[in-house]
């Protein structure tokens, strides 16, 4: 019977090694979700930057691509225009 009895301490003592390990594994995960949306967080802001300073570029090119020149107004028109319906077929896919 004592046999027995030092087999249940033993598996008792065994269990609770697994109990504690299951807990440092639950609190480890844990923390490595929160890493994941922080760092999911961040992409998403950065992203949003990339996608600001490409707006910002492309306009500094549309206005180094406008003609000072009175007679090139007309073109000008046109690229404006161009670029404002590929603005609205975007602002319309947004919204799909």
């Amino acid at each position: 019977m004592g046999d027995l009895a030092a087999k249940i301490g033993d598996l008792s003592v065994k269990v609770g090694k697994f109990i504690a390990l299951y807990e440092k594994a639950k609190q480890e995960n844990s923390r490595i979700k929160d890493e994941l949306d922080a760092l999911k967080k961040q992409c998403t802001e950065q992203s949003a930057t990339i996608n600001r300073l490409n707006d910002r570029y492309k306009i500094l090119q549309i206005a180094r691509s406008v003609p000072h020149e009175e007679k090139d107004n007309h073109n000008a028109k046109q690229k404006i225009n161009n670029l404002i319906k590929e603005v609205d077929k975007c602002l319309a896919l947004l919204h799909v």
